[in-house]
């Protein structure tokens, strides 16, 4: 099959992202790797100031925690804040100098007077660990400078973000006929999920349940270089099917060391896609033989507004005059890919090929509708009286389930239909209104007859949702409900038709 080409509304940045490091379970205590320069790793210097919030103030380096809204984060959120540290890593070419200072009740830590630039991280046990984390080495442009301490900027402020450990899977959706586990998503926020091993993968579905512009990263510790994390996207709708083949594979994006890529993707979601969202299979690549098991920490974000204008999605026009819609032959519809309308036995290649209908123009005194030809004359039946036979008319179902997806009021599905696009930097059509007003002439079967319009909607509508995908796609699906449909690239339209076999 030629490969189809389906709109990607996920927009990679190859820019700098936001980073959080990662602890490996069963470790104690985590520590930043010390040994920045090259050079052999020097005991770090541990200053502990007196616990309290009367301690005087000092013109000293300090360290502030915050909630991630700005909030400040204190004794009352975490009882054990004493436990925790603040650690000052010399910024210098040669062998760093390194200082800790534990925070008080306050959420400030305090190491005194410290001449230099230095990178800002925290050191944290276990147990903290499993509630709040943070990002060591914000590198995005406007936020790259955010944990360095300096003379002229001798406090910095760290943010928190409360974590969801995610464990058991919550549900599961057809990929590729498989019957895969997989973690809904529905908030942004910070998130960890432990792989058991190289091979271990998590299927994740991210619901925005608002429009905008989001992020996603993977926030793993560059310093300590020993991890790759890696994140396939796929096409699909978890309650339907999820082509199993990724639309790709994000290895990097974010920020890197010499082996670490962190990965960092931002995509937009507009008012008529909220319910939608990103299909993602997380994994990772590691050096290390004992790097297993592994938390892997990302985010989720919300960057801010997105509406798309409304020019990029044009609606379409319904030029159809329903008054004149003929009336539903006699007989049970079957569709034309499960069923052969001139033997009424099984397709058992369920070959969709649009060579087998034939469209009866207005212009040599047609109705405007496709008929499905007489193989052995290849032009229309034709009934008693000589005229085309209406009994091999062609429909669409609409209003009704058809055998790849649901109807199309279906509310996940309406919502897509205002922004129907074949691929990428093409037009984008707007087929709401179009597609409702269709439906509210179908018949009792939910089913319209096929015009020049409607054709062109369908196969609109196929190749933008990727049904026909290199064998991949899920009409061409044999498993998990597929109806394992066989179609050329400009037969597509044919998965949603059949006609009235009168037995």
């Amino acid at each position: 099959m030629t490969r189809r080409k389906g709109i990607l509304k996920i927009l990679f940045v190859a820019l700098a992202v936001l980073l959080l490091a990662v602890f490996f379970a069963g470790c104690g205590e985590y520590t930043p790797p010390q040994n920045q320069g090259g050079g052999s790793s020097q005991p770090p210097t541990v200053i502990t100031p007196p616990i309290g919030s009367e301690d005087p103030p000092t013109d000293g380096f300090t360290v502030t925690l915050t909630h991630y809204d700005g909030a400040p984060f204190t004794s009352a959120d975490y009882p054990l804040i004493t436990r925790l540290q603040a650690q000052w890593t010399e910024i210098t070419d040669g062998r760093p100098s390194v200082y800790r200072a534990s925070f008080n009740g306050d959420g400030v830590a305090d190491v005194g007077e410290l001449d230099g630039d230095f990178n800002v991280t925290l050191v944290l046990n276990d147990e903290f660990r499993k509630l709040y984390t943070y990002d060591p080495n914000p590198a995005r442009e406007e936020r790259k400078d955010e944990l360095k301490a300096t003379n002229l900027k001798k406090d910095v402020s760290i943010p928190l973000y409360r974590l969801t450990v995610i464990d058991a899977a919550d549900g599961r959706m057809n990929i590729g006929g498989v019957n895969t586990p997989y973690n809904s998503l529905t908030q942004t926020g910070a998130y960890s999920y432990t792989l058991q091993s190289r091979t271990d993968k998590r299927m994740f579905f991210y619901k925005p349940s608002i429009k905008g512009e989001y992020s996603f990263m993977t926030l793993m510790d560059v310093t300590a270089d020993e991890v790759n994390p890696i994140v396939d996207l796929h096409f699909g709708q978890p309650g339907f099917y999820v082509n199993p083949i990724p639309a790709l594979t994000q290895d990097g994006g974010g920020a890197e060391g010499n082996y670490t890529k962190n990965v960092w993707l931002k995509y937009q979601i507009s008012a008529d896609e909220v319910g939608n969202g990103l299909i993602f299979n997380l994994y990772s690549e590691s050096e290390r033989a004992d790097a297993y098991p592994l938390t892997i920490y990302f985010i989720f974000e919300r960057d801010g507004e997105f509406s798309r204008p409304v020019e990029t999605s044009t609606p379409v026009p319904v030029t159809e005059n329903f008054g004149n819609k003929p009336a539903t032959p006699d007989g049970e519809f079957a569709f034309i890919g499960a069923r052969n309308p001139v033997t009424d036995t099984a397709n058992t290649q369920h070959i969709l090929y649009q060579e087998n209908v034939k469209y009866y123009d207005p212009a040599v005194g047609g109705d405007g509708y496709y008929y499905y030809k007489n193989p052995a004359t290849g032009d229309f039946f034709k009934d008693e009286n000589g005229n085309v036979s209406a009994q091999y008319r062609v429909y669409a179902v609409l209003g009704n389930r058809n055998q790849v997806h649901d109807a199309f009021n279906n509310p996940d599905l309406a919502k897509m239909l205002a922004y129907v696009c074949e691929m990428v930097g093409e037009p984008a059509y707007n087929y709401s209104s179009f597609v409702t007003r269709y439906i509210s002439n179908c018949n009792g079967d939910g089913a319209y007859p096929v015009n020049e319009e409607l054709k062109t909607f369908l196969q609109r509508w196929a190749v933008s949702q990727r049904y026909f995908n290199d064998g991949n796609g899920y009409a061409e699906s044999t498993t998990g409900g597929g109806p394992g449909y066989n179609s050329d690239e400009d037969s597509q339209w044919l998965y949603a038709c059949g006609v009235y076999i009168k037995r």
